[in-house]
């Protein structure tokens, strides 16, 4: 696994995967107008994420993902995009606003909670009552019932159902269960 990247590298990387989905061939100068930044700024970006494996990089070449490159850039794509979306759809946030806090949030939470939050986020859109039928401006419920009452009574017995299978496969894991197993 690669060492934690800061945030402005986490950044350039993840711009480097969404152009190369958008477009298959990347040079400095296209992250450097994707993101605002000077050529300079770029290349020493270029630099570290090469030095670190990320990524395929000769001056005035085109930039390739190598396959922990590519693994890291959508994981973190994938964790901008959940919180964009969940600001968006659930919260009721502006695309502009969500975009930017998402950009914030991002470097700040946990593969862990991120893979969690991800879960949930996915739950909620799948959800056919709780899903992005949030009622804007009036309280977190669904369209469904009248009040959050109602979202517990419909919504709490599948979170208790997705708790004991994380519950049991985090239990199965454990060297303890395997060597029973055994």
């Amino acid at each position: 696994m690669v060492k934690r990247l800061s945030a402005s590298l986490e950044n350039y990387l993840r711009t480097i995967f969404e152009i190369i989905g958008d477009q298959e061939a990347v040079r400095a100068k296209d992250i450097a107008a994707r993101m605002g930044v000077r050529g300079a700024s770029v290349t020493g970006a270029l630099r570290a994420l090469a030095k670190r494996g990320l990524i395929n990089y000769e001056p005035y070449g085109v930039i390739t993902l190598t396959p922990g490159g590519q693994r890291a850039g959508k994981e973190l794509s994938r964790a901008r995009h959940a919180l964009s979306d969940f600001l968006v759809t659930v919260l009721a946030v502006d695309r502009g606003r969500a975009e930017e806090a998402a950009c914030k949030m991002e470097h700040a939470v946990s593969p862990e909670i991120m893979g969690r939050f991800r879960e949930f986020f996915e739950f909620m859109n799948a959800c056919p009552y709780a899903g992005a039928a949030w009622i804007k401006g009036i309280g977190f419920h669904c369209k469904s019932h009248q009040d959050a009452r109602g979202c517990e009574r419909c919504v709490n017995p599948r979170f208790e159902a997705k708790r004991r299978a994380i519950a049991s496969k985090r239990k199965a894991a454990t060297p303890a269960a395997a060597k029973a197993g055994a």
